[in-house]
């Protein structure tokens, strides 16, 4: 159930609020911004009744954007973000959140 709690909490922080911005050496943008969530019992099914936890962490986001050698855009991010959280009763949590995902685009659209 507590890996369950930490991984939820996790997702729900990526309610984002825009932070800073800067460039990479190798053409990333990096983002970090801090992150803040507030999960209930009444959100989540699996945590016992009259559970609430507060969170809030930092966030960092990097993203890439190049083209292939076929004339394919090609995106790429990664994001971790972690911090802490406290119940209701004072119990103090630790999470530890990762995403990454890979896009790309020739650049051309058809009708089906």
């Amino acid at each position: 159930m507590r890996r369950f709690v930490v991984t939820t909490m996790g997702v729900v922080s990526l309610a984002l609020s825009l932070g800073s911005i800067s460039a990479a050496s190798q053409g990333a943008t990096v983002e970090t911004f801090p992150v803040s969530f507030v999960l209930t019992s009444d959100m989540c099914q699996n945590l016992p009744n009259g559970t609430e936890l507060s969170g809030s962490g930092t966030e960092t986001s990097i993203t890439t954007t190049r083209t292939d050698r076929n004339g394919v855009e090609v995106i790429e991010n990664s994001t971790h973000a972690h911090g802490t959280a406290t119940d209701q009763d004072g119990n103090t949590y630790v999470f530890n959140y990762s995403n990454e995902f890979r896009a790309t685009w020739t650049g051309t659209c058809s009708r089906v």
